[in-house]
């Protein structure tokens, strides 16, 4: 049955686990970097972007047992994930640039780029200038703690669009 064969080829792509952190190169997706469960296009070496924004990132607070005072852990984690993403081969916006552009727009939150990601995701291209858009939730951020001392665990959702289509090149979950 159809839907039986597609079901099954969207688990051929979908990688739980462990990663190789060889060297990173222009040709490999960035999920693949990620400890956690992943999914890439097939061709992502074919359309790996050359110049990468990183969008505000969402989240729902009640979801959050811990936020350390006077920051954001949406905003925390996005600028981790930029801290990643500016280590590998792709050409990267500055955050503060991204912001700017997306202000220009009046798109000044992630729910606001999710929404023109769905009905106009060439707007977006548009306003950053971008092959490709990086998009998160934080799904959980909350501290640990352990005999002798505590950590910080944090969950979240991440998917990398292409622009101007708004296609998924790959989608990241680490909980």
């Amino acid at each position: 049955d159809g839907q039986e064969q597609e079901r099954q080829n969207s688990d051929t792509i979908l990688q739980t686990g462990e990663t190789d952190q060889n060297e990173p190169s222009s040709q490999d997706p960035p999920a693949t970097l990620f400890n956690g469960q992943y999914q890439v296009v097939d061709d992502f070496a074919a359309r790996a972007p050359r110049l990468l924004a990183v969008a505000p990132f969402g989240g729902d607070p009640s979801d959050w047992s811990f936020v350390p005072e006077g920051l954001s852990p949406d905003a925390l984690v996005r600028r981790s994930a930029y801290g990643q993403m500016a280590a590998l081969p792709f050409q990267d916006l500055e955050l503060h640039e991204v912001d700017a552009r997306l202000a220009e727009g009046e798109v000044t939150s992630a729910s606001q780029v999710e929404a023109l990601l769905k009905k106009n995701p060439a707007r977006l291209h548009d306003l950053l200038g971008a092959d490709a858009v990086l998009t998160g939730t934080v799904t959980h951020f909350d501290r640990v703690y352990l005999v002798l001392g505590s950590q910080v665990a944090v969950g979240c959702e991440l998917t990398l669009h292409a622009l101007p289509s708004g296609e998924v090149l790959w989608r990241a979950v680490h909980v």
